[in-house]
Parts: C-alpha cells; structure tokens; sequence
C-alpha cells in the first residue's frame, strides 16, 4: 500500500465489522479462477479476483471499473475467462445478444446493477468505423464507469429526453485493443495461449457451474456481511498508490476495497497487481503512440508526393526510412510489418490500376488522418516511468 499516507486502520470498528475470513476465501476464489484458467501473470490472476468480488460489492462503490480482456489472437482463453467470471460474479447478464436500448432500461430498472459481460467485443469495437458504429455502446460503458453520470436519450413518440442510469462493473473481451477510452477506466489483461506444459481443468456446466456458485454464495454473504468495512477501505485516502494516474487510481478504488477489507496478503498482492499492470498499460500506450507516429510519418511521405494519389509499398518505405530519427529505418521493418501496423486503423495494401504492383491509395488515408494526426506530425513522447512502489 501507500505508506506516504495513513493506511487502512480497523481500530474504530466494531467486533461485528472486523471482516471474517475474508483472506481465505480470496485465496480460494484465485485458486478457482486458476484451476480453469491460464492469467499471463500472477498480478493479472490477483486482479481478477479483486474485481470478481468487488461485483458484489456494487451498492457502496462510486465507481464500476471495467476489466478489459485481450488477446492478439483467438483461443487464448477469453471466453472460457468470462464463463468462470459469470459463475462466480454478483448478478451476471451476458449482453452479447442484447440491443443498447434494451440494455439501458435492464441497467436502469435492476434493484442493483447487474455485472456486464461481453463476449468478442472486436465484433463491435477496435477501430474508427466500429466504434462510431456503436457509439451507444462506448457512451454506454463511458458514462457507466462513475456512480450519477447517466445516459440521456429521447423516448416516446413525443421524444422525451430522459435518463438511464448506466452504473455497472463490465467484462469486455476481444480480440485487439478497446477503445482508449473504455481501455482507461479499467484493468487490462492481455491473454496468450497455453504453453503444453500449463494444463487446467476441463470446464463443464453441469457439474461445475454448481461448484463456482457455491462459492459465489459464500463471497456474496461474506461481501454482504462487511460491506461497512469494504465501504470505509475503499474510501480511505492512502490505499490506492500515488504513483499511479488519476483515472487508473479510480479503477483499482474498488479492488482495493476488497483487499484491504480482506487482510492478509492480500493488500500487498493489490500492490503488486495495481503496478504491474498500470506499467503495462504505459507500454501498450507507447506502442499505440508508434502507431500514430507512422501514419503521421506516412502522410509526410505523401506530402513528398503531392502528385501521387497511388504510392508502391516500396516507395513508401523508402520514404519512411527518411525521416529524421526513424525507427522504421530498421531492417526488419518490411512490407508485412507496414501492412500490420496500419491495419490497425482499417488501411490494407492493395493493387495499382494494372494489377502488377502492391500500394496504398492516398484516399485510404483520409479517415485516420482527420482522426489521429495532428496537423504537423510530433515526435513519439518519451514512456513514463512509474516509481517503484514499497511493499
């Protein structure tokens, strides 16, 4: 935890709120997540438990922090993540075959908020024509993040603005990056493929499921019975480390809450999780920056051929490898890895009019141009590092 701060102290509490094998059972719940599932780390293990629980904890919680699942790849085990996540989670609703409205009055009209989950979110989401395509959906899982910050849309024939609170923790996986602005209010986890030697469990409904929901009972019933203390911990100023960014401090409030609440190891287990992961955050950043640093280096490139509404491949890395301080002047960055970079934003390589050479079209450029790239192109901003943080 922060020691700069004052910690987390239980000495005002009652006997009857002191938390009551609370370590124990978040070490179950890690070592159930773990029988079924393969994290890509400890501290990705350590924050899915933290948020399962803190689910079930949504009453006292000022905000729903998402958990953002990737995978540069299918089959790494996001899907069989979230069916493990909906057995143990508080009050699951899978929204994969929802529509956004429907979802909106299901949100508003729960007694407590449900716990979202979406499946092949890459299906909706991941690039500039998906996400303004489901733009309900982003502003749904924006606006959703933070206790009182509700969604406004008209309804009727008389077209009545009204408001749908959207407040619900959320399990979005997919394939690829979320939008950057789901991707900010949550914790993120990027999943891989099993290794031979990682084996877990088979996962079977019938004689599983009952298993996961006996112990998503005891974790309701232990959330239920000290949730003043899970309140006070998650509020308590000192918990939730300086060192990192406002917006990412919000996301872990809640599963500090948890860890806190709970004892044991577990604080120092949130420390670990919460560091780890907001560095790999940084990195990810860093690399989405590269990204908008080529096509910023590519529309100069065109701009050196005011003439050329059609650029060979070839010619277009000749001219990144001119740019001062390239780092597209390395060799390994080939056709294929160009074709990698900016498919990212929707552009793919394609024919000349005679069919014999491969290129990009100046007009497939237009969309990411007006979106990511600054008027004149900026130099890639140097990573920040976080501090380390004391145990």
């Amino acid at each position: 935890m922060n020691t700069d701060e004052v910690p987390f102290d239980d000495s005002d509490y009652t006997p009857e709120e002191v938390p009551d094998a609370g370590a124990e059972l978040l070490d179950e719940l890690r070592s159930t997540i773990g029988c079924y599932v393969v994290l890509p780390s400890p501290e990705a293990l350590t924050a899915v438990v933290l948020w399962t629980a803190a689910t079930h904890a949504v009453s006292v919680m000022e905000h729903a922090t998402r958990l953002c699942i990737h995978s540069p790849v299918k089959r790494c085990g996001k899907s069989r993540l979230l069916e493990v996540i909906a057995g143990l989670a508080h009050s699951p609703l899978e929204t994969t075959n929802i529509s956004v409205p429907a979802l909106f009055r299901v949100i508003d009209k729960a007694s407590e908020p449900p716990t979202l989950l979406l499946d092949e979110a890459d299906r909706l989401l991941g690039n500039a024509r998906k996400d303004d395509d489901n733009a309900d959906l982003v502003a749904m899982l924006n606006n959703g993040f933070r206790r009182g910050s509700p969604t406004y849309r008209c309804v009727g024939p008389k077209m009545v603005p009204t408001a749908f609170e959207n407040f619900a923790f959320a399990a979005v996986a997919g394939i690829g990056r979320l939008p950057d602005t789901i991707e900010d209010r949550g914790i993120n986890v990027t999943m891989r493929r099993r290794l031979p030697g990682e084996q877990v469990d088979k996962f079977r409904l019938r004689t599983d499921l009952p298993r996961l929901h006996g112990l998503r009972d005891r974790l309701a019933a232990w959330v239920s019975g000290n949730i003043g203390v899970i309140e006070k911990a998650t509020t308590c100023p000192g918990n939730v480390p300086d060192s990192l960014e406002d917006r990412q401090q919000d996301a872990w409030e809640p599963l500090y809450g948890i860890a806190v609440a709970a004892g044991g190891a577990w604080p120092g287990l949130a420390d670990s999780a919460a560091l780890k992961l907001a560095r790999e955050a940084v990195d990810a950043d860093g690399e989405q920056s590269l990204d908008v640093r080529l096509l910023g280096d590519v529309r100069a490139a065109f701009d050196a051929l005011p003439e050329s509404l059609f650029v060979l491949t070839t010619t277009l890395l000749i001219e990144l490898r001119k740019c001062e301080e390239s780092p597209w002047s390395d060799p390994d960055f080939n056709s294929r890895r160009l074709a990698l970079r900016l498919g990212r934003f929707g552009i793919r390589p394609t024919y000349d009019t005679t069919k014999n050479h491969r290129g990009y079209r100046r007009s497939a450029f237009k969309d990411a141009f007006a979106r990511y790239v600054a008027p004149t192109a900026s130099p890639l901003p140097e990573l920040p590092e976080l501090p380390e943080h004391p145990l």
